[in-house]
């Protein structure tokens, strides 16, 4: 595969200067009487509780700042290097792009492009030196030239993909995860799972799906050793890194659910959608202290059409694709309400979150899905 190296260009939106290095004055606690588009200087009315780190604040909410804005191809799915400093990296489906972000300059990079129609570019991940996405074909018949693992060097210099199934057809590479040494990833259609040691780049095929199943959401352990989880139909599994000893850690999601709800890891335990509530097992299947199992982290009807889960320390945050909403709640505060970070954005897709900003794909414009969609940030 040929790598394509696209031109370095400046987002008109943002220029170059880093707004974390600005002295901020969002109106509030920090002393501002810039409240944003309403001018607002009322900050017991208006005032936001921290820095919006260079977006407005406006009533008493820090605003999304788009970093790349007008993107055709369908914004998709978001990862961020931790802490300040780093990349961003996003994909671009319908042109089979992965885009990096630098988050000193905010410059973009596009690492690759597709290399023909159908050549998408849908999931995506990334360690130290390389990034991954996986490329599946919608189209029938399958295009043997489409349905594989990508994978590039953050600098565009190395490059190289291998079929998402080797062994026969490949269809359609969806989710995936990485630990230390293996990519993971599960084939929606073939309903089976595959990893590929990153050094070597050797697909080895762990397990097969429940046939009446079809997994669209996966989650590793970070170590070395742990677990491979997966939503399979309307469950949740788990199964030890090498294929061996499935477990059931979930029976049914929920009959008002999503038939593809996000499932995350996240320490100890695993969190996922179920009746329109956010709940969470350990990844032993059981709720130590609990009064319920699953134990509910966001009480039912506070969760619409969640499509992507990211953590941090504190909060776990989602995306509300239909309703327009970034969310977020606290881990550890079972059963309250949600914190709604950003409203009125339609289509919000993926999410990823660092020590400052959540970041999250618009997949479409404002009004309609014929219209190109945006990807943005907004101060934590």
């Amino acid at each position: 595969m040929t790598s394509v190296i696209g031109p370095v260009a400046c987002n008109a939106l943002l220029g170059t200067e880093d707004p974390r290095m600005r002295e901020e004055t969002d109106a509030g606690v920090d002393g501002s009487t810039d409240a944003g588009v309403d001018g607002s200087t009322d900050a017991g009315v208006r005032g936001c509780a921290h820095s919006c780190l260079g977006g407005a604040c406006v009533a008493g909410k820090c605003q999304p700042v788009a970093l790349a804005s007008e993107m055709g191809g369908t914004p998709n799915e978001i990862v961020a290097d931790p802490g300040t400093t780093g990349s961003i990296f996003w994909t671009r489906y319908r042109l089979g792009q992965v885009i990096r972000q630098d988050k000193a300059t905010w410059q973009m990079q596009t690492l690759r492009t597709a290399e023909f129609q159908t050549d998408w570019a849908q999931s995506i991940a990334a360690n130290e030196t390389t990034v991954f996405w996986t490329s599946p074909d919608l189209d029938e018949p399958i295009d043997d030239r489409n349905n594989y693992i990508g994978w590039i060097s953050r600098d565009g210099t190395d490059a190289g993909k291998k079929p998402g199934r080797p062994y026969g057809d490949g269809w359609y590479p969806w989710p995936m995860a990485l630990d230390p040494q293996y990519v993971y990833w599960s084939n929606r259609w073939t309903k089976d799972i595959w990893r590929m040691d990153i050094a070597t780049k050797t697909p080895e095929r762990l397990g097969v799906i429940d046939p009446d199943g079809s997994s669209y959401a996966i989650a590793i352990s970070p170590s070395a050793g742990g677990y491979v989880f997966w939503v399979d139909g309307r469950q949740v599994f788990r199964m030890d890194k090498n294929g061996h000893n499935v477990f059931r850690i979930s029976g049914a999601l929920g009959t008002g659910d999503r038939n593809t709800p996000p499932l995350g890891l996240n320490g100890s335990y695993l969190y996922w959608i179920r009746n329109d509530a956010l709940v969470r097992e350990d990844v032993n299947g059981e709720c130590p202290d609990a009064s319920e199992c699953p134990e509910t982290v966001v009480k039912a009807g506070f969760v619409t059409d969640a499509h992507n889960l990211a953590f941090d320390a504190t909060y776990v945050y989602w995306t509300e694709y239909s309703a327009g909403r970034v969310k977020r709640a606290r881990k550890d505060d079972h059963a309250l309400e949600p914190e709604v970070l950003v409203e009125g954005v339609r289509t919000v897709h993926g999410i990823a979150v660092d020590d400052l900003y959540v970041y999250f794909t618009q997949q479409f414009g404002a009004d309609n899905d014929n219209q190109p969609g945006s990807v943005w940030r907004v101060a934590k």
